[in-house]
């Protein structure tokens, strides 16, 4: 039983070193985030910067609620905004996120939207004061 313990510790410390040193955000994944309907499987390092994730929680609540079209219309910066954020995101519930990429001066999130069958790309530029969303994109 002590040997199985000394184990499972070893091995969860030699992830745990194998996360502090790794510079990547997606460890391993599996799919693509392009198919809604297809199935993806992602494992995240647990030790990333989330601040990108956190904001872009921030952005989905707004979406659901009634001043989604005016949330859409302030990220793209023109009255040329993609109507298919707001029929996506409305009365929906769920989201997960199943893939991000990171680079030195954007990044991209994509959640899946299970209920619609849809994915929500949320695209973020460097700015003055960090990362800032750039872009929302909906893929049925």
């Amino acid at each position: 039983m002590l040997a199985i313990l000394i184990i499972v510790v070893a091995l969860s410390g030699g992830l745990l070193f194998y996360c502090s040193r790794a510079n990547c955000v997606v460890l391993f994944s599996h799919g693509t985030p392009e198919v809604p309907q297809g199935r993806m499987f992602t494992i995240f390092n647990p030790l990333r910067n989330r601040d990108s994730e956190h904001t872009a929680e921030r952005v989905i609540d707004d979406l659901r609620t009634g001043r989604c079209e005016q949330v859409v219309r302030d990220i793209d910066g023109s009255q040329n905004y993609d109507p298919r954020v707001c029929d996506v995101m409305s009365r929906t519930e769920g989201h997960a996120l199943i893939w991000r990429q990171d680079g030195e001066s954007s990044r991209v999130l994509v959640y899946a939207v299970p209920e619609k069958h849809a994915r929500l790309w949320i695209g973020f530029r460097r700015d003055e004061i960090g990362f800032v969303v750039s872009s929302l994109t909906v893929i049925q």
